[in-house]
């Protein structure tokens, strides 16, 4: 897959052994991971539709594509050093929680709630 990721790390946590990863998300997480030197948790990758509905998921969302990411942050330190990680590599979308960020490649901006900021940054 790449240095610092494997494919367990995206597969759909509910169990079904879905997966899938666009190459793109993939290249561009890599190199924010090695920007922020620290390493990255994936806390959701994939996720097939049963699970995407079953915890609430946006009917959108770009896990559905392998086109986002859920990365547990820690301490607050962590979080800033992995979101200007996901910055400097090119991302443009961010939405962080008081415990992961999400970032994806899409385009369309979910619901606000459960987050301290959503951004679209150039």
């Amino acid at each position: 897959m790449s240095k610092d990721f494997s494919r367990w790390e995206f597969m759909c946590k509910c169990g079904c052994g879905g997966f899938e990863l666009d190459s793109d998300f993939l290249e561009m997480l890599q190199d924010a991971r090695s920007i922020a030197g620290v390493s990255f948790s994936i806390n959701s990758g994939y996720r097939c539709a049963a699970h995407n509905a079953s915890i609430g998921g946006a009917s959108k969302s770009k896990h559905l594509l392998g086109m986002a990411a859920d990365i547990r942050t820690g301490s607050s330190q962590r979080a800033f050093g992995i979101l200007f990680g996901l910055r400097d590599a090119g991302f443009t979308r961010f939405k962080i929680y008081s415990r992961h960020i999400h970032v994806d490649l899409g385009e369309r901006v979910g619901s606000q709630e459960n987050s301290l900021m959503w951004g679209e940054y150039s």
